[in-house]
């Protein structure tokens, strides 16, 4: 937990002014005592720019490359003197007259138009580094699993029933579909016949395994309720057995519907399969978006797609701006709120 009134807040005190790089703020908090504590330790300086920037307190808007006399020395490589940091606005209200001053006075220089394109960008890091995060987190905890007795039971039931629709084929509504699932799998339960047993059919659908995330109970994810979810089940929580080939998997998945020896047509008109999903193509579908990949140059058309649309296509300018401030601040609901903006404006979301 920082200190209030140490270096870290001196900081943040002279950036309220407007962007400045490393040396120009030095040269503006000199006389400070906790600047004369830490100039002469390089290392303590940098990082107090580090924490403020891990906290989401500044970020860096820019490097100076354009004065080459900015410390006194030709510029031969990086040179973290030559950073320009900013402090990170995150009240709607000063989002909100940052952008009205863009568009609506004569005031809109290359500072305030920098300024508001930083929280633009700002935003726009802190989701993709959130859900970066929750992507790392899903893959450290997803597991596979042999079947539970459960699923196995509602495999070989729905493969029963699908049996039957194939002879006598009818709609089934959800409500059909679940009585008759469960009244298969009542059925396997309680029978006496050696090849319904849970031992059997375990065996029987060993080529699978489940794909699960880290707290999901697998017994709850069995789609009984509704038929069509039946198909994403199978695409995402059922995967092969890793120490089996796709041509060994789909040779088991074959006997298993009992058309070994059928032509490949008949087996494609009557095989009821779906090829599992990547983990990648899994975890999309369990965190509802794909993983962050866009670089440096996609986030800057997007602020400038904002922009023309704003300028261009936006009737109602005041709303939309004070919904963009809203989203770009620390609103509980700016992630959503963004989202919307980026929706509206692209015709897609983040």
């Amino acid at each position: 937990m920082r200190k209030k009134g140490n270096l870290d807040e001196v900081v943040l005190q002279t950036l309220k002014s407007g962007a400045l790089n490393v040396l120009e703020i030095q040269n503006s908090i000199k006389n400070s005592k906790d600047y004369k504590k830490t100039i002469s330790k390089p290392k303590t300086f940098k990082e107090t720019f580090i924490r403020l920037l891990r906290d989401n307190e500044i970020l860096v808007s820019g490097y100076n490359i354009d004065s080459p006399n900015i410390d006194g020395k030709k510029i031969r490589s990086f040179n973290f003197n030559r950073l320009i940091f900013s402090v990170n606005k995150t009240d709607p209200l000063e989002i909100e007259n940052l952008i009205f001053k863009c568009f609506f006075t004569d005031e809109c220089d290359i500072k305030t138009r920098r300024d508001f394109k930083n929280s633009f960008m700002q935003k726009l890091n802190l989701i993709y580094n959130s859900r970066k995060n929750q992507w790392n987190k899903a893959f450290s905890n997803t597991y596979t699993e042999p079947l539970t007795d459960k699923v196995v039971l509602w495999l070989e039931s729905e493969r029963l029933l699908i049996n039957n629709l194939q002879k006598e084929p009818w709609e089934l509504n959800a409500e059909e579909y679940e009585k008759w699932i469960r009244y298969y799998m009542e059925r396997l339960k309680s029978s006496s016949e050696p090849h319904h047993e849970i031992k059997s059919l375990q065996k029987k659908y060993k080529h699978y395994k489940i794909r699960f995330l880290e707290n999901e109970v697998i017994d709850n994810l069995i789609p009984l309720h509704n038929p069509h979810k039946s198909r994403i089940f199978r695409m995402h929580h059922l995967v092969k057995d890793s120490e089996l080939t796709d041509a060994e998997f789909l040779d088991n998945e074959i006997e298993v519907q009992g058309l070994k020896g059928k032509s490949d047509e008949e087996i494609e008109a009557y095989l009821v399969f779906t090829w599992p999903a990547s983990d990648e193509k899994f975890i999309e579908w369990e965190l509802g978006f794909s993983f962050p990949s866009r670089n440096t140059n996609d986030v800057e058309n997007l602020f400038d797609e904002v922009m023309k649309y704003l300028k261009l296509k936006e009737p109602d300018k005041k709303e939309f701006i004070t919904k963009l401030a809203y989203a770009l601040s620390d609103d509980s609901e700016s992630d959503i709120l963004f989202n919307e903006i980026i929706e509206k404006v692209t015709g897609e979301s983040l």
